[in-house]
């Protein structure tokens, strides 16, 4: 008999677990649905990512957990290397453009948010780094003054999509938790470094959670 080749329907941890794996554009999502694993493409940025999640979270009740595959800047050189995969339950809302007294955000927004890992995730994330995560809708593309970076000590990473998703996942009460692969320091290189590597992180982030998938 010939074997049938694996698909969302056959996947036991997709009908179990009833997981949705995001991504902000179809290249960070492509070896899933290459693969027949759903995914949802969110759209790049805050307001597509929450609009795009909460219209899909309406009408698709079954989901018990997210998880979020993408790209990330690292504040801090040293603290992580290019093409490492890390991970973010804490997210904040911190525009560079405030610290440089520039733009005022004000008190009433909402600017952190903390989410809880599932079970897919939480079979994985051991072997991980973790950091808080800055998600605004914008990039940085100057290097940080020192004084900035003191404000940001406590901030790993950089992404313009996992806040607002954290924030919809936490309205319906669902377990979150942003995957990430190191693509660039965040500094005035960093939009062209994430250019050059994006495709190849990305591939190595959706094997290392697809294998994770198929075990």
């Amino acid at each position: 008999m010939q074997k049938r080749s694996m698909t969302c329907i056959d996947h036991p941890r997709m009908i179990e677990k009833n997981l949705l794996i995001c991504g902000a554009f179809e290249g960070e999502v492509d070896i899933f649905l290459k693969n027949k694993i759903p995914a949802l493409v969110t759209g790049v940025g805050i307001a597509s990512s929450v609009f795009t999640l909460q219209k899909y979270l309406f009408e698709n009740r079954k989901i018990s957990e997210i998880i979020f595959c993408g790209s990330c800047g690292a504040y801090n050189p040293s603290g992580n290397a290019l093409g490492e995969i890390v991970f973010s339950n804490n997210f904040v809302y911190k525009e560079i453009a405030e610290f440089h007294g520039i733009v005022k955000v004000p008190d009433l927004v909402q600017k952190k948010v903390e989410t809880v890992s599932g079970e897919f995730s939480k079979s994985i994330i051991l072997t991980l780094k973790s950091g808080v995560t800055n998600s605004t809708n914008s990039i940085t593309i100057e290097d940080l003054s020192d004084n900035v970076k003191e404000m940001l000590k406590e901030v790993a990473f950089e992404n313009m999509e996992s806040y607002g998703l954290g924030i919809v996942a936490n309205k319906y009460s669902l377990p979150f938790t942003a995957f990430f692969s190191v693509t660039n320091y965040v500094g005035k290189n960093g939009s062209d470094d994430w250019k050059k590597n994006w495709r190849a992180f990305s591939d190595k982030l959706q094997n290392f959670i697809l294998n994770k998938l198929l075990l």
